[in-house]
């Protein structure tokens, strides 16, 4: 008997023959390699789930840029219209007034899909 800090226990020595020994190596090597498989399978499902959220990011995205297209539109249109009631000031460097901008600002229509959003 061998005695524990909280309790006896029995202590069974016996000689394991080398076919035996070599027996439960190989048990103990096959539930490893399930145990290996299993863990590849689980890592493989986790990848495929991570990809797939990856696209729904995406797409989460995607829907935010879209629904704030109409209200990057007004603003731009309405810095449009402020620069070119700026008559006779300057824009940029000071070298040209904003009357010769005005033409290249035009305000470009929201495509089609867009503007029920």
């Amino acid at each position: 008997m061998v005695l524990n800090a909280s309790h006896t226990t029995e202590v069974v020595d016996y000689k394991m023959s080398t076919k035996h020994c070599l027996d439960a190596l190989d048990w103990q090597t096959t539930k490893l390699c399930d145990v290996v498989e299993t863990l590849e399978k689980k890592v493989k499902k986790v990848e495929v789930d991570i990809l797939e959220l990856n696209i729904q990011l995406d797409k989460s995205r995607m829907i935010v840029i879209v629904a704030i297209l109409p209200d990057l539109y007004e603003e731009m249109k309405a810095m449009i219209d402020v620069v070119a009631i700026l008559p006779g000031h300057a824009v940029g460097n000071g070298q040209a007034p904003a009357q010769e901008y005005a033409p290249r600002l035009k305000t470009p229509e929201l495509c089609a899909h867009h503007e029920g959003s």
